[in-house]
Parts: structure tokens; C-alpha cells; sequence
């Protein structure tokens, strides 16, 4: 399904409620509408059930260095696959193979890499970085 935009005709300069009702206008013409199939939904959903959100406290670490630190950190206390999804801002999201290694990790104690502790909660799907 195509996007509509709605055309809009100025011919002189507007007024100030002119120029309000313009932006609210364009605003609404260019606000996106995105349609989710429910087997894609679904998917997601299931996502949910085995990711974590993931940063570590002051310390934005590169890529290739958390996937290092977490396979020598989490490695030994679950044995299962695991995928790292980096965010913008520090946040990173860790999908685990099932829900159990999610809550293993969870549930293990804190988390530090030196002196940054582990923020993490279960991924949701308002989550905003």
C-alpha cells in the first residue's frame, strides 16, 4: 500500500494560525504508518520471551570487545547460542537460544566489566534507547 501525502497549496504568506494549521497539516500528511503482518508479530513476540537489553553503567564498550567479554563472562554459565544486536547509545540487545538461559543470566548476581555494572531487563516492545 502506497503512502498518501495530502497536497497543499500556499499563495501568499500565511498568516500566524495559517502557519500553525500548515504544520499541524504536514505533520499529519508526513507522520508514517507502518503495517505489521501477524506472522512477523508473532515472531517478535517471541523474540521477547528470550532477549535482553543490555548497557554497562558510564562505558560504551566496541563491538567485537563485548562479544569477547561475553563469551568469556556468560559462556561458562549457560552453554547455548547466543546473538548480540548493538543499539544506538550504548545499548545492546542479547538474544539467548531460550528463555531459561535468559533467566540464568538474570538471575546469576550483578554483572561488572571492571568498575561498569550490567543494566539489563527483559526486552520489551516499548523500548526506546
Amino acid at each position: 500500500m502506497a503512502p498518501s501525502f495530502a497536497k497543499i497549496v500556499v499563495g501568499s504568506a500565511p498568516s500566524a494560525f495559517g502557519r500553525q494549521a500548515l504544520a499541524h497539516i504536514i505533520s499529519e500528511a508526513l507522520a508514517p504508518t507502518i503495517q505489521v503482518a501477524q506472522a512477523s508479530l508473532n515472531e517478535a513476540l517471541i523474540f521477547f520471551e528470550s532477549a535482553l537489553i543490555c548497557r554497562f553503567n558510564g562505558f560504551w564498550p566496541r563491538f567485537t570487545a563485548l562479544h569477547s567479554w561475553i563469551s568469556k563472562v556468560w559462556k561458562p554459565v549457560i552453554s547455548n547460542a547466543i546473538n548480540i544486536y548493538p543499539c544506538v547509545r550504548g545499548f545492546f540487545i542479547v538474544d539467548f537460544e531460550n528463555f531459561e538461559s535468559r533467566q540464568c543470566i538474570l538471575d546469576s548476581g550483578l554483572w561488572f566489566w571492571e568498575n561498569s555494572g550490567l543494566f539489563m531487563k527483559p526486552w520489551n516492545p516499548s523500548f526506546d534507547p
